[in-house]
């Protein structure tokens, strides 16, 4: 499966890989919730969260720590 950001509205996509996570984007800078995996296809993952943030990550949220969200 390749990544993929999807628009679940004007200010915040879910990003699809080998485990999904959201980025928000606010007035004050992006807000990642949950960070993916360690694995290769995060890094693609990444380049689409470098992409699509409409600021500095100024926050990430971690719901809970299995491995693909922390």
């Amino acid at each position: 499966m390749g990544a993929a950001a999807i628009p679940m509205n004007d200010f915040v996509y879910r990003i699809e890989g080998e485990g999904a996570f959201f980025l928000i984007n606010t007035s004050e800078g992006s807000v990642l919730v949950d960070t993916g995996t360690s694995l290769p296809q995060n890094e693609e993952q990444m380049r689409l969260v470098r992409e699509h943030a409409t600021g500095p990550i100024r926050k990430v949220i971690v719901t809970h720590a299995h491995g693909d969200h922390s």
